[in-house]
Order: structure tokens, then sequence, then C-alpha cells
């Protein structure tokens, strides 16, 4: 069982392209100069440009990997919640993907041909490993230790804010209304700007959370969050932080976050939101700014 919670432990994915850029040619320069200074498993017999072509060859993988599919799979890759098996996983993959990649330019500079044979590519894929499990151990570390304190230091500052603002805050009913329709216009609800606390997607519908005599009561409206998002755009204090969630910055009552990013809760509801990658620095700002 600890096990199984310890692989489902939110991971961080890479946080953009230029990171995902940086950590991929990082990894090709490893391998590049580890060819090139110490040439293992018998790659003496090669030229200087022969053992560089390893690192080019890996960096073009591991750019395949981090790089191009996350811009193509966004939704699946990053926005969702990357866990510790996934990225497990996705090592495994490169790994073998490297291997297949280092057996074909392995046979082009040896000249030995391009027909499969197992016993050599397994050798191969035992070399890879070797070779890849510096880079990858250096990656773990840095996610673990380096995105992790990057996001605690930001959490606790934001949650600074937060306590500041609202020990401070002095809550007067605005004049303005927020007005939300439906899809077809034919439902209209009406809510005061300070009563608002969020928005949450439910399929074709939304759900709106407010205060009714210092009580959270829940509508359901059928619409489409996008197009509810732009009926509220006057409104600086309600922001969308997610895909699925619209929330009234005035409301949080507390900033947390892990691995995977920033959480915002609101006093009296139970649901924690969550901040997608997309808005983390919209987010932070609107926060840092109020």
């Amino acid at each position: 069982m600890r096990l199984l919670r310890f692989l489902n432990y939110p991971y961080p994915f890479y946080e953009n392209t230029k990171q995902g850029f940086k950590i991929s040619f990082s990894i090709g320069l490893f391998i590049a100069v580890f060819c090139y200074l110490f040439m293992p498993f018998g790659l003496d017999k090669l030229n200087s440009s022969g053992r560089l072509g390893y690192g080019l060859v890996s960096f073009l993988v591991c750019g395949l990997y981090i790089v191009i599919l996350p811009l193509i799979f966004k939704d699946s890759l990053q926005n969702k919640g990357w866990k510790i098996y996934k990225e497990i996983l996705w090592i495994l993959l490169i790994n073998l993907s490297l291997a297949i990649a280092n057996y074909f330019y392995s046979g082009y500079i040896f000249n030995a041909g391009y027909a499969f044979n197992f016993k050599i590519f397994l050798f191969v894929f035992t070399c890879t490993v070797v070779i890849a499990v510096i880079p990858a151990i250096t990656i773990i570390l840095y996610k673990q230790l380096f995105v992790y304190k990057k996001i605690v230091k930001e959490v606790a500052q934001l949650d600074s804010q937060i306590i500041a603002k609202n020990e401070s805050y002095n809550y007067v009913v605005p004049q303005k209304k927020l007005i939300i329709t439906s899809e077809n216009n034919k439902e209209v609800i009406e809510i005061k700007n300070n009563d608002f606390i969020f928005i949450a997607s439910a399929g074709n519908y939304i759900e709106l959370y407010f205060l009714n005599d210092d009580t959270i009561e829940k509508k359901l409206l059928r619409n489409n969050i996008s197009k509810v998002e732009q009926q509220l755009k006057k409104f600086k204090n309600i922001i969308r932080c997610h895909r699925s969630y619209i929330i009234n910055l005035d409301k949080i009552d507390k900033v947390s976050g892990n691995l995977q990013g920033y959480q915002l809760r609101f006093k009296n509801v139970t649901e924690c939101i969550p901040v997608s990658r997309s808005y983390t620095k919209t987010i932070k700002t609107a926060i840092l700014s109020t």
C-alpha cells in the first residue's frame, strides 16, 4: 500500500518548452562528452565525430519526448495529474527509444548493417541504460529538490499575501452585480460581486458557488465555462485558474501546493481548487498585486 501511494504521488512534468529543450540539450551534451572522453564499450575504435554522434542521437530522442510530444499531447502530458509511476514509465520509454536509436546509429557508424540481432540490441540497451542513469537521476533530483523548493517558497509568499489581505480587507458590499446567463439566455443568475466564490465546469453545465446570507449555495446552469468567462471579464477580481474553474481572488482563504502546482482553498468549502500550469503565472501575479 505504501508503494502504491508513493507511485501515485504528484510529480511535476517539465515546466515549459524552454526547460524541456535545455534538459534535452544537457543530456545530449553529457552523453557526447562522456563518449568522447571515456570511450566506453568499444567506442575507442571510432573517430571523434563518431563518438560525438551518440550525443546528437540522445539530444534528438530526448527532444522528441521532452519537447515535441508535450506540445502535441499537451492535455495528456502537462495539464493532467502527472504521477511518479508515470515518470518512471516515461524514463523507461525514453531509454528504450534511445537504445533503438543507438542500435541503428551503431550499425551505421560501425558499418555493421541494420539487420536486427537481439544479443547486440540487448548489449546496446544495457550500455544505454548504464550511461543514461546519471542524467536520469540528475533530472529526478532536480525536479524533486529544486522544483519542490521553488513551489514551497512561492506558496509561502502567496499565502502570506492572502493572510495579510484577509486581515486588513474591509468587505464592503459593491454595487455591481455579476450577471450570468444560460446558453440559451433563458435563465439569468444575479449575484453580488462580493458573494461570488467560484465556478466549476460540469460537462455541458457550470456549477456556481456563492454566499447567500453567509451560507454557501450552489446552482447549476447550462453553459460553457469559456463563455461565462467572457461574461465576467470586466471584473478584475474574477479570474480563471484552470480549464474547469473560475475563482474570486477576494475569497481565497489559503494557498497550498505540491510538485503538481498551486491549490486554492476557500473558507467553508471542502473542495480544493487546482491551478493549472498555464495559469500559474497569471494567478501568482494577480495575488501579489492585490
